[in-house]
C-alpha cells in the first residue's frame, strides 16, 4: 500500500508550490583569502629640488690672480681665486708640472717643470660646478747678478759667496754677470785670500734682477746694490727707463742735468744711493752734475746716446777713474752690454805692424764723435832698438798733421808713453815716459769725428821696430 502511495503523494506536493519568497540575510563572511601575485613597478616620477640647493646660483670662476704673473720652479708662489660664491667651495687642478696646497680661496703653488702645461682648476659648492683654464707664465728659479768693480785703485778683486771659493775674478771699469738659482747669499770681496769686505746675506727672489757696485766711501771699500725695475717704459719704442748712481768717493750729493735740454734728471743723488728717473725719451743725453745745488751745472760727466736701444733699462754709474777724471759707467741690462761714457774720448787700436828703412806703415782708428776738440793726447806703444832713428806723426780727420817724433833719443830702446800738450817733459829726455809736444793744440777746435791715423817710418837701415799700439784721447766738452 505504502508504495503505491508516494508517487501520488509527491505529484501532490510539486503541484501545490508557492511563488518564492523574500531572499534571506547575508550569512556571516567567511575568512579572506591569501594576497594574489604584485604587479609590474611603474615608471620612475620626475625628481623634486634638493632643498639645500633651492635658489642657489650656479658657481662661478672669475679670476686667478698673484704672483705677479709668472711661476718659477722651486719657488712657492701665493695665488687667489675669485668666485661669484660666498658658499665654501671645494677645489682640484687638473694638469701637469706644478704643486698646489689649498688654504680656503687661496692656493701656494710650486712649479717643478719649467715645461708645465696648461691647468684646470675645478671648483664645486657641492650643486653646481665650474672650470677655469689657466695658463701662467713660467720661469726659472733664477735671479740675474751684475758686479761691477768702479774702486779707483784697488785693482783686481775676487767675489764669491759667503765661506766658499771665489767665483770670479774682476777688475776696475769692468763687470761680470752671474744667473744663480734663487734664495739666500752673501758675498764676499777678497784681494789675495784675505777679505776685504763681506756683504751680509740677503734673499735674492727668482726673476729679479740685481746690479752691485763696488765702490769707495771715504776711502774704504763698500757696495750700492740696485734692484733693477724689470718693467717696460710706457712708452717702449720711444723711450729708456734711466736710474743712477752715484758712486765717487768724496763728493757730496749731486743734482745731474742734461745740458742739451736745460732738464734735471736727479735730485740730490747721494753716495750709494740710487735713483730711478722718469722714464725718458730716447737721444742723446749731455749728462752734468751741480755740485752746490745753485741750479748751475759744475761738472759735465760726458755724452750718453739711448738711440736705437728703446725699451731698455740703462743704469749709469757716476765714478772717478784712477787719475781722478770723472765718468759714467752705463750698463744696458737687457742687451748685457756696458759703455765707459765721458768728455774725454778715447779709442785704441793695436795693429802690430812692422816698419823699417824700406818700408814705412800707417794705421787709422775711428772716433764716433766729438763735435768740437779741447785737447788731444796721443798714447804710443812701439818697440825699437835705436829710437833715434823713428820718425812717427799723426794726422786728424781734418787734415792736420802734428809730429810726435823725429829722430831724438839717441840709441836708447823703444818709444812707449803718453804724448801731451801741456803736461809731462820734453820727450829727449830718455827716461821719460811722458812727452810734452806743444803743437798737439793745433788739433783743439776741430771736430774730431772720423779717422784719425798714424805714421812711422825709420830713417837708417839697420834697426827695425814694431808699432804695437797706439791710442787717441780727445778731450770733448759737452
Amino acid at each position: 500500500m505504502h508504495k503505491l502511495l508516494l508517487p501520488a503523494l509527491l505529484f501532490t506536493l510539486v503541484a501545490c508550490e508557492g511563488p518564492e519568497g523574500p531572499a534571506g540575510e547575508d550569512g556571516i563572511a567567511g575568512e579572506a583569502g591569501s594576497d594574489g601575485i604584485n604587479g609590474d613597478n611603474g615608471e620612475d616620477g620626475l625628481d623634486g629640488e634638493d632643498a639645500a640647493c633651492a635658489g642657489r646660483e650656479a658657481v662661478e670662476i672669475t679670476a686667478i690672480t698673484g704672483g705677479e704673473g709668472t711661476l718659477y720652479t722651486d719657488y712657492p708662489t701665493t695665488l687667489s681665486i675669485a668666485t661669484n660664491s660666498s658658499e665654501e667651495l671645494s677645489y682640484n687642478w687638473v694638469g701637469y708640472g706644478i704643486d698646489y696646497v689649498f688654504n680656503g680661496d687661496d692656493v701656494e703653488a710650486t712649479a717643478f717643470d719649467v715645461m708645465a702645461s696648461s691647468q684646470v682648476l675645478v671648483a664645486t659648492d657641492g650643486c653646481t660646478v665650474d672650470t677655469f683654464l689657466w695658463e701662467p707664465e713660467l720661469g726659472p728659479g733664477t735671479f740675474i747678478l751684475d758686479v761691477v768693480h768702479l774702486t779707483p785703485g784697488v785693482g783686481a778683486v775676487d767675489v764669491g759667496v759667503s765661506g766658499a771659493d771665489p767665483a770670479f775674478n774682476i777688475g776696475f771699469e769692468e763687470r761680470v754677470r752671474l744667473e744663480l738659482p734663487w734664495g739666500d747669499y752673501g758675498w764676499d770681496i777678497s784681494q789675495e785670500g784675505a777679505v776685504a769686505l763681506s756683504v751680509p746675506s740677503a734673499t735674492y727672489a727668482p726673476g729679479t734682477h740685481y746690479v752691485v757696485y763696488a765702490h769707495l766711501n771715504s776711502g774704504a771699500l763698500a757696495v750700492s746694490a740696485v734692484n733693477a725695475d724689470l718693467s717696460a717704459p710706457s712708452d717702449p719704442s720711444g723711450q729708456i727707463r734711466l736710474t743712477g748712481v752715484h758712486a765717487a768717493d768724496g763728493v757730496g750729493p749731486v743734482d745731474v742735468y742734461d745740458i742739451y735740454s736745460a732738464s734735471q734728471l736727479f735730485d740730490e743723488l747721494t753716495l750709494g744711493t740710487p735713483q730711478t728717473a722718469e722714464d725718458v725719451a730716447l737721444g742723446e743725453y749731455g749728462l752734468a752734475i751741480d755740485l752746490d745745488n745753485d741750479g748751475v751745472t759744475d761738472l759735465d760727466l760726458g755724452r750718453l746716446d739711448s738711440t736705437g736701444i728703446g725699451g731698455e733699462h740703462v743704469l749709469a754709474a757716476a765714478y772717478l777713474d784712477e787719475s781722478g777724471t770723472p765718468k759714467i759707467f752705463a750698463t744696458v741690462l737687457g742687451a748685457d752690454v756696458d759703455a765707459v761714457v765721458s768728455t774725454v774720448v778715447e779709442v785704441s787700436s793695436a795693429p802690430g805692424l812692422d816698419f823699417s828703412n824700406s818700408s814705412p806703415i800707417s794705421d787709422s782708428l775711428s772716433v764716433g764723435s766729438c763735435p768740437e776738440i779741447a785737447g788731444v793726447q796721443v798714447e804710443v806703444d812701439v818697440t825699437h832698438t835705436y829710437r833715434g832713428d823713428v820718425s812717427m806723426y799723426v794726422t786728424s780727420p781734418d787734415g792736420t798733421e802734428v809730429s810726435l817724433w823725429s829722430g831724438s833719443g839717441g840709441s836708447t830702446d823703444d818709444i812707449v808713453g803718453l804724448f801731451d800738450a801741456t803736461a809731462g817733459v820734453d820727450y829727449v829726455t830718455t827716461s821719460s815716459s811722458s812727452f810734452t809736444i806743444s803743437s798737439l793744440s793745433d788739433f783743439v777746435g776741430e771736430d774730431g769725428g772720423g779717422d784719425w791715423q798714424i805714421d812711422l817710418s825709420d830713417f837708417y837701415s839697420g834697426d827695425d821696430g814694431t808699432l804695437n799700439a797706439w791710442t787717441v784721447l780727445l778731450s770733448c766738452p759737452l
